[in-house]
């Protein structure tokens, strides 16, 4: 079982890449950001390499270690569309997770707001 913090650590990381990634659509050359992004998971495990050498719990950098295998059967994708509305589709372990909602644009900041998933069985 993974820990809380571990788990938690890994979707920030996960969504900060993600984030990075939209970035360079900001450019003025190009008129429309709408588009699928998805997670580029080689990136992800880069990070989490780096986070786990900072570990010196050998259990915590232990369970952080198999987060790395985790990671193998993680997919996430973010719609962003014209009309201003958005999509984000998660998968991992057998369980896939969907989320609605908004996108803005200001500058070169994006902003994305969806609401949660409905986690009732």
């Amino acid at each position: 079982m993974l820990r809380h913090s571990t788990l938690a650590t890994v979707l920030t990381i996960a969504t900060l890449l993600l984030g990075a990634m939209l970035l360079p659509a900001c450019s003025k050359s190009e008129p429309s950001i709408a588009g699928t992004y998805t997670l580029e998971k080689d990136a992800v495990k880069a990070a989490l390499r780096e986070e786990i050498n900072a570990i010196e719990d050998p259990e915590e950098r232990m369970m952080a270690q198999m987060v790395l295998g985790f990671i193998d059967s993680l997919e996430m994708s973010i719609t962003l569309n014209d009309d201003k509305t958005a999509s984000a589709v998660t998968r991992a372990m057998n369980t896939t997770d969907t989320a609605t909602g908004t996108w803005s644009r200001s500058g070169e900041n994006i902003t994305i707001t969806l609401a949660p998933p409905d986690l009732e069985p």
